[in-house]
């Protein structure tokens, strides 16, 4: 500072006396491991030195009264992370031409969470290894690599030494809670976090909080609530911790076992607001698999359950299932819900001969285990139905109805046995006695208030009620369905809802709207790869053929095209308007 010391015994004091009448601007740099010491500082100079402003960078803040705290948050991955990346390695690499891989070095900056070191040191990399390869040995070199550059401290040449460096400024509660913590894929809310470091909510909640301050978890204010989370290389680094001391199992267990008993599929109960947690939790669901796969395959299957649960009708939740039992071969009643569960995505996406696979496989499984889980009441029989009804063997499916209907014991299994005899009836039998099964499942399950299943139910009995001919009934169901849909962001009954939605139309000659709302239906459908049953695919290739009669070979194309097209909060509010006017229709 260019102070000439009058003695070397006080020189905190000659510094205060120097700066006492100064207008300046005093900077400390990096101090995370002298917080409570340069605090101290800073107090007392802020105290006697009115024209004095400190500027003080730190992974916390000081706690003064006076401070005002500027967070910086990791940069955005496609823009300054990319110019960061490109200025770095082009000082790395003289001439570096990095035009045309702006895409991944932006993935690059998104698997680094947009931390500038990280960055820098990924940017450093380039000396010896071109951008693709740097992206393909992220994972594994993510924590090793180096900074070259003498001038740089060594806690700062690699992401180790850095969170090295970071591990050790903490108290030991702080780094059992953020070891923890990494067992959480995605964000976590308070209550979860307080399961997984096994404390009393409050000693939770200050270690937390601490560790936001110290810049190790991050809060995460754009949801409903408020919930939290570690950038990625924070979490590999304290999972890493966590294993060396072995409670990964230990503390994945708890928090697995807290989630089920939220949201598992043992539930008879599974309304909205637990549809909602599923969702949100289902990243923390698929991480906690690969923490139990090698010691608690059971608790492993039951998480593996309830994301195919969460996943009903996405194209990808087949893959994701089948991964699933490849990863947790233990036979148990868990992985026979598993198969199951499976099975019904094949039926699901029209693979009738796999899922029969699945089945067989299935049903060995059953007689093995000497029958199935009780809060999967006649899963089984059921997708055993549904597969004899795609392969049009009505009489399988009866005979397997029946079993069910007998074996039921819960309401579950009830609204199962229920729904079977009614897509048998619609599919081979009497539209009315289908519209009686179908109303018979909707009541039972919304006695046990799985609002899931009364969508479909809903669905179903638009449909049963189209059939039948009763278009009121049909619009009045399917705008219940729809609006459920809604709430839970259910692409697949939107769909329907738009298909259903567009034979009600077509009968009061709107066929620009219908065809429009069809199309959109039939396309969405695709994506999901969700194929219509073969009467619902009768009935949707005859009103192909009257549309274009109705509208002309080149009108009925250009509105196909732009049903097609469609936004989704359009299809939703062309459906619902449809809806509403044939409901109070007579």
């Amino acid at each position: 500072m260019g102070i000439a010391l009058a003695s070397p015994d006080d020189p905190w004091e000659e510094v205060v006396r120097e700066l006492a009448s100064s207008r300046a601007v005093l900077i400390f740099d990096n101090c995370e491991h002298l917080t409570a010491a340069v605090a101290d500082r800073v107090d007392d100079l802020l105290d006697r030195c009115p024209k004095l402003t400190v500027v003080a960078t730190s992974r916390e803040p000081l706690g003064l009264g006076d401070e005002h705290v500027c967070r910086l948050e990791p940069l955005n991955a496609e823009h300054d992370g990319v110019q960061l990346f490109i200025d770095r390695a082009r000082s790395a690499r003289h001439g570096l031409r990095l035009e045309g891989d702006e895409e991944v070095i932006a993935t690059i900056c998104r698997h680094l969470d947009g931390l500038p070191l990280a960055i820098e040191l990924a940017a450093a990399q380039t000396v010896h290894l071109g951008v693709r390869a740097i992206l393909a040995g992220l994972d594994q070199q993510r924590l090793s690599m180096r900074n070259r550059d003498r001038n740089v401290p060594e806690r700062q040449r690699t992401m180790q030494a850095l969170l090295d460096w970071s591990w050790r400024l903490l108290d030991v509660d702080e780094r059992a809670g953020l070891a923890a913590i990494s067992v959480f894929a995605g964000s976590f809310d308070l209550d979860t976090a307080t399961v997984a470091i096994a404390a009393d909510q409050q000693a939770a909640a200050d270690t937390v909080w601490s560790l936001i301050d110290k810049s190790l978890i991050v809060a995460d204010l754009t949801a409903n609530e408020t919930r939290y989370r570690c950038l990625n290389s924070i979490r590999a680094y304290a999972r890493c911790r966590l294993d060396e001391v072995g409670q990964s199992a230990l503390v994945g267990g708890r928090v697995a076992r807290r989630f089920l008993a939220r949201f598992g599929p043992q539930l008879d109960r599974i309304d909205q607001q637990r549809v909602y947690e599923r969702a949100v939790e289902v990243d923390n669901l698929r991480g906690l698999i690969s923490i139990l796969a090698a010691s608690d395959q059971e608790t492993a299957q039951a998480l593996a359950c309830t994301i195919i649960d969460q996943a009903a009708y996405v194209s990808s939740a087949l893959d994701e299932g089948l991964a699933y039992l490849a990863l947790l071969p233990m036979d148990s009643v868990n992985r026979l819900c598993l198969l199951t569960r499976c099975a019904t995505q094949a039926n699901n996406a029209g693979n009738p001969t796999f899922a029969e696979t699945l089945l067989d496989e299935a049903v060995a499984l059953r007689v093995a285990l000497g029958g199935e889980a009780a809060w999967d009441d006649v899963a089984l029989d059921h997708q055993l139905g549904v597969a004899a009804i795609i392969r049009g063997d009505s009489q399988a499916a009866l005979e397997v109805a029946e079993r069910a209907a007998t074996h039921a014991t819960t309401a579950r299994g009830r609204s199962r046995a229920f729904n079977l005899h009614a897509l048998i009836e619609s599919e081979f039998g009497d539209p009315a006695r289908a519209q009686k099964w179908f109303q018979l499942s909707l009541e039972t399950d919304l006695e046990m208030g799985d609002i899931n299943r009364a969508m479909i139910d809903y669905n179903n009995l638009a449909e049963n009620a189209l059939r039948a001919g009763d278009g009121s009934a049909a619009a009045q169901h399917q705008r219940h369905a729809l609006g459920i849909a809604q709430q839970l962001g259910s692409e697949l009954v939107i769909a329907f809802s738009g298909i259903v939605s567009a034979r009600l139309a077509a009968t009061t000659g709107r066929w620009a709207d219908a065809t429009r709302l069809h199309a959109h239906g039939i396309i969405t459908l695709e994506r999901l790869n969700c194929p219509l049953y073969p009467g619902d695919q009768a009935s949707s290739d005859r009103f192909l053929e009257e549309a274009q009669a109705a509208l002309g070979p080149d009108a009925f194309t250009r509105l196909h095209a732009d049903g097609e097209s469609f936004a989704m909060t359009d299809a939703v509010a062309l459906a619902d308007d449809i809806l509403t006017a044939e409901s109070s229709s007579s």
